[in-house]
């Protein structure tokens, strides 16, 4: 799993020493403006904001491939 996040952001101890069954790569960088294409969504309770582009990117889905931007950023 490849994540990228804004340069000040760090994932949460929580998040780093999780089991996620998958290698995860995380990059900090300021390649992506803030909140570019992202929606608000729900799961178990909590909420995420999660990339509202198609999977696969460019409206090409690629099957088995999954895709998501996941802002690290509190709520104010």
């Amino acid at each position: 799993m490849t994540l990228f996040g804004p340069t000040d952001a760090r994932l949460p101890k929580w998040f780093r020493e999780a089991d996620w069954g998958v290698k995860v790569n995380y990059y900090r960088t300021s390649f992506l403006p803030t909140d570019l294409g992202l929606v608000e969504v729900e799961a178990g309770g909590v909420p995420l904001k999660i990339s509202s582009a198609p999977p696969g990117g460019h409206g090409m889905p690629v099957p088995g491939i999954r895709a998501a931007t996941i802002s690290l950023r509190p709520e104010n």
